[in-house]
């Protein structure tokens, strides 16, 4: 039975293969209307897309050849309809990508609402975590470079984007291709929602799940 890797740039891999992204918005307290704005509520989230760009040395290839796969829910991932999945993910094998994110609720008052400026804004409250089969994606040139305390240095995953105490976000990753493997093969996305509750080498049980997703991925020539 082949393995799976859940990966975070401050906590091992532990069992299952999880899945990606949220949108979260900052409420009030009701007593106070002057009370700064606290992270205590998940949104709605109507499309998700991942958005994979070829790229060398951290450098994303202009005009390189963007694989982008959505998944979309009228009602909102958390409502009882089911999740659609648009695309498959077909990466070439040996290649370095950045990896991004769409995220959007159609369901916000005011309309469309892109949601990766809130979840950048309340970094301290979020974590992207990454699950997949253990043979699809390599340890990428830099892995562990910034320091064996804040990255593992067999973790599969450079992640770009931090929050002010140093822990990682996950809207801005880097990722290496291994070798070809066109079986279709799943890959998981989780952001946890953990206000108050977030540190160093957390792993998924912290938190709540704002958005818990699974794409199809292969890897070609």
């Amino acid at each position: 039975m082949k393995t799976k890797e859940l990966v975070s740039m401050t906590a091992k891999g532990f069992i299952a293969a999880l899945a990606c992204v949220c949108v979260l918005s900052a409420c009030s307290s009701s007593d106070d209307p002057d009370a700064p704005a606290v992270e205590n509520e998940t949104e709605d989230i109507t499309n998700l897309a991942v958005v994979f760009t070829p790229a060398e040395d951290g450098v994303v290839i202009p005009g390189g050849a963007v694989v982008r796969a959505e998944i979309v829910d009228p009602d909102g991932f958390k409502g009882p309809e089911p999740l659609e999945s648009i695309g498959t993910i077909s990466l070439k094998q040996n290649t370095e990508y950045q990896l991004t994110f769409e995220i959007v609720n159609q369901l916000a008052p005011e309309g469309d609402q892109n949601t990766c400026d809130e979840i950048q804004e309340e970094s301290l409250a979020h974590q992207f975590y990454f699950g997949f089969e253990d043979n699809i994606f390599t340890a990428p040139v830099g892995t562990g470079n910034i320091g064996d305390d804040v990255q593992d240095p067999k973790s599969k995953v450079i992640y770009n984007d931090y929050d002010t105490e140093g822990n990682p976000l996950g809207l801005h990753t880097e990722w290496t291709t291994g070798d070809k493997h066109e079986a279709l093969t799943d890959f998981h996305v989780v952001l946890k929602h953990k206000p108050g509750e977030k540190g160093a080498n957390d792993t998924t049980a912290v938190g709540e799940n704002d958005i818990d997703v699974t794409f199809e991925l292969n890897v070609v020539e």
